[in-house]
């Protein structure tokens, strides 16, 4: 129930529920979300409002507290104090409000910034504590996507950006950087800060995978801090940027550069450490380190005919698929906030073909691979003798990282 009320419904969705008619058990849990799903819009005054409202008409409701007991056995190993979790949302959202609206007026970007660092700062504010402490990762699908088996329901991608706080956090210290209003010094805060935004998504786990594949940001994080070395030298978080490069490359002569430029620094010591050890032959970068992409299968079969009526693939795909079905193919197509993966077996003799997706992998260096195979009828099996054209349609999140496609024997 959680899992349908926080991911598979949007906000849209929750409002449109008639409130009169919902089951007296299931109003208060609706209600809540819908307070957290403006939150994840940065909606802070309307997010602030209905935690108010939900707080003063739950908080003392015997029969909501028994049913959050009841729920809390389930998910979580511990008992979870739900309401000093949501207490503690609101203050930190209306904090939020009052700095969004002194912003709004004010235009002053070190008010903006200010609202992005207690942003940054905060990985549980946009948390639905009916999830009673438990992370996404261990809902009913997380341990098989986590692990590389079976495949991410499209609705995850969503759910991974507004639920992360870092991601929100990013946009923010970006348009501080941008503002023209903004001085050098708080500038390279900003760029610098978002360094850590995409730090942050990258080490937040498994679950920031349906929406940042590893690669991507782990590119990100190398090309924020090259760009503030050379935009900001002589900043006094220059040594941070020092010490992240040299972690996320493996390249020592960053850690170098910092000793020798600022031997007396706050890094100094952490940059000795991670250079003694970069000495073992067993050491890796942080960048090496990849792991499976969540995809979602749209469609599969021997005749693309089908997808004339798939609504729910978007017009432009459906034909791009369709003049690429009827003959060997392996490729993709990036539109909006999704890339399509297209594998074709071209045409077969009879039905009884089929391709499969073994998996997608994101190796950590800069490179996701798609792993399929072309499965033939089994032995005996009794098969229509007419030609077809088997293929599979998936989608993973978008990015830059460069696909590549390897057929499994």
């Amino acid at each position: 129930l959680v899992y349908v009320l926080d991911v598979r419904m949007n906000l849209s969705q929750l409002r449109e529920l008639p409130s009169g008619s919902l089951e007296p058990s299931l109003r208060p849990l609706v209600e809540y979300t819908l307070a957290v799903k403006e939150l994840r819009r940065d909606n802070f005054p309307e997010a602030a409002a209905r935690l108010e409202s939900f707080i003063a008409a739950y908080k003392g409701n015997e029969q909501f507290n028994a049913a959050l007991a009841r729920l809390s056995s389930i998910l979580a190993p511990r008992t979870y104090d739900f309401w000093t979790g949501v207490t503690g949302q609101l203050a930190r959202v209306r904090e939020l409000a009052n700095l969004q609206e002194k912003w709004e007026k004010t235009r002053n970007p070190a008010v903006l910034y200010d609202l992005a660092a207690a942003v940054y700062h905060n990985q549980m504010l946009y948390y639905n504590h009916l999830w009673c402490g438990g992370r996404q990762g261990y809902n009913w699908l997380g341990y098989i996507n986590a692990t590389g088996y079976g495949h991410a329901p499209a609705e995850m991608a969503a759910f991974a950006r507004e639920m992360i706080n870092y991601n929100h956090g990013l946009r923010y210290f970006q348009q501080v950087y941008r503002d023209p209003a903004s001085p050098d010094a708080l500038k390279a805060k900003a760029l610098y800060s978002s360094g850590l935004c995409y730090v942050g998504l990258d080490r937040w786990g498994s679950d920031a995978h349906f929406a940042f594949p590893p690669s991507e940001i782990r590119e990100k994080v190398v090309g924020t801090y090259r760009h503030f070395l050379e935009e900001f030298p002589d900043s006094p978080l220059a040594d941070g940027a020092l010490l992240a490069l040299g972690a996320y490359t493996g390249d020592p002569a960053y850690l170098h550069r910092l000793l020798k430029e600022y031997p007396q620094g706050e890094m100094a010591a952490r940059a000795r450490s991670l250079l003694k050890e970069m000495e073992s032959p067993y050491y890796e970068s942080v960048r090496l380190a990849g792991g499976p992409v969540p995809y979602d299968v749209l469609s599969a079969g021997d005749r693309i005919d089908a997808l004339a009526d798939a609504a729910t693939i978007p017009q432009e795909v459906r034909k791009w698929a369709a003049a690429n079905a009827d003959h060997p193919f392996a490729g993709c197509k990036a539109l909006g906030e999704w890339r399509y993966i297209l594998v074709a077996a071209g045409p077969k003799p009879s039905a009884g073909y089929r391709v499969e997706i073994v998996n997608v992998e994101d190796d950590g260096r800069g490179t996701i691979t798609v792993r399929y195979r072309i499965v033939n009828p089994a032995p005996g099996e009794v098969v229509a003798t007419v030609i077809t054209c088997p293929y599979i349609l998936a989608r993973i999140p978008a990015g830059n990282i460069p696909l590549e496609f390897e057929q499994a024997r």
